[in-house]
């Protein structure tokens, strides 16, 4: 695909805004447009969101191991908490039809 330099310089802020590489952004954009928006929401299957969560929550999970400050634990609790009820919406949600 050629871009003009003022069109990739705006691709590459949209793509820095969600944190995601160039090529991510991209596919995410389309994949909404090809489905009009009915699908996942996501570039990535939901089990690969799902995965991804769970990933993250044993990793703060070595870290409060870890970690004795009480300030830390309770902050990092209230994380798990967090990602707790988001991998348990995102496993329930069914994808749209």
């Amino acid at each position: 695909m050629r871009l003009s330099d003022g069109d990739l310089a705006e691709i590459k802020a949209g793509a820095a805004r969600e944190g995601l590489a160039v090529g991510a952004w991209m596919r995410e954009l389309a994949v909404r447009a090809a489905d009009d928006g009915a699908g996942w929401d996501l570039a990535v299957s939901r089990r690969e969101v799902v995965a991804q969560l769970m990933r993250v929550r044993v990793d703060v999970a070595v870290i409060l191991a870890a970690d004795d400050m009480a300030a830390v634990r309770d902050r990092v609790m209230a994380v798990l908490l967090d990602l707790d009820t988001l991998i348990g919406d995102a496993a329930r949600k069914p994808r749209r039809q």
